[in-house]
């Protein structure tokens, strides 16, 4: 995949989820959910297709509200946010849970590494 055409289909994402904001207010949040969750499934599998890396992810760790604008910058800080929220996440169960803290240290790096490809593949 191009970056124009990766451009171009992150547009579309993020101009689906600016058209279903109003979803957000409505008493039935169910609706405004599910356009998340496939809003979320469109990006990780765009970003697949884009970096050739399967991100792990939970649903409520990514803050696709916070993605505007459909540039490459914007995209690595908004990975590098997810990233950090896996981090916490893994230093919560460091003492209490040794695989939880490992599976979400592992998701941690897997984003990371998406965010590293970016940046040395995609930038300029």
């Amino acid at each position: 995949m191009q970056r124009k055409e990766f451009i171009i289909e992150l547009r579309g994402i993020i101009y689906l989820l600016r058209e279903h904001s109003f979803l957000r207010y409505v008493n039935d949040h169910g609706e405004y959910e599910l356009m998340q969750r496939s809003t979320i499934d469109g990006l990780v599998l765009l970003l697949y297709k884009f970096i050739g890396v399967q991100l792990p992810f939970i649903y409520d760790l990514i803050p696709i509200d916070d993605l505007k604008v459909a540039s490459l910058d914007t995209l690595k800080r908004f990975l590098k946010r997810i990233k950090n929220s896996y981090l916490k996440l893994s230093n919560k169960y460091v003492v209490s849970n040794k695989s939880k803290c490992s599976a979400f240290y592992q998701a941690a790096k897997r984003w990371k590494l998406a965010c590293n490809k970016l940046s040395r593949n995609y930038s300029g």
